[in-house]
């Protein structure tokens, strides 16, 4: 009987699995487990760690320049200041007249504009515009202007006194005068303000609150004729 001789097969080509190939043959990069991966992320972190300590020191020191800088002008204007002493301020200059009626011995006094029902006599500052205004062209202008009185001249000059704050620097002076036989006028800038004759001793007890025109009224003229 005749046996067939089957072909050997070659040593070269190793069988394979149907579906399968062979790791050389598979597509794309290998694959790596994660615990295999480089750590970026910690890198990452400590980095930004890094970044945040950087700002939070560039803004401290940002913090403490704009402080220096702050203080530093403090002191240059303080310094300024102490250079540059402030102007003292002007001391008020005041004027007031004691209008007499020689045929009565009367003594010639407004309304208050603060208090109704009292009675000041005529005062009034010196104008500091455009011009300083002198003390005896103010209390002509007064008479006119406050107290309806017509005068081209003042009679006499019955004293000027100071006055002083609490600290005793003087803030004003007050210029008084008297004023003999007026005109009254009919019509005049004040003349809502009601004007009153009264007694030399009623006019003092007015005043008692007013402390300069009390002291002009105590060296008026008619001060003299009552003593004597």
């Amino acid at each position: 009987m005749a046996t067939a001789t089957l072909p050997s097969v070659s040593p070269m080509i190793a069988p394979t699995a149907v579906g399968y190939s062979t790791p050389a043959s598979l597509p794309g990069a290998p694959v790596i487990a994660d615990e295999d991966l480089p750590q970026k992320k910690e890198k990452k972190e400590k980095k930004s760690k890094k970044d945040k300590k950087a700002k939070d020191k560039k803004a401290k020191d940002k913090k403490a320049k704009d402080k220096k800088a702050s203080n530093k002008k403090k002191a240059t204007k303080k310094d300024t200041s102490a250079e540059k002493p402030k102007e003292p301020k002007p001391i008020r200059q005041a004027v007031g007249v004691i209008v007499i009626d020689p045929s009565t011995q009367k003594i010639l006094m407004l309304e208050s504009k603060k208090k109704q029902g009292t009675y000041v006599l005529p005062r009034d500052d010196c104008k500091s515009k455009p011009l300083e205004e002198h003390p005896e062209k103010a209390a002509l202008r007064l008479l006119h202007e406050k107290a309806g009185v017509s005068a081209t001249f003042l009679t006499a000059r019955v004293g000027s006194y100071s006055e002083s704050n609490k600290k005793g620097k003087v803030i004003a002076h007050h210029w008084m005068y008297e004023v003999h036989g007026p005109t009254l006028l009919q019509s005049w800038p004040g003349v809502n303000r009601q004007r009153v004759w009264v007694p030399y001793e009623e006019a003092l007890k007015a005043t008692e609150k007013k402390r300069m025109s009390h002291l002009a009224l105590e060296k008026c003229s008619l001060a003299k004729t009552v003593v004597a």
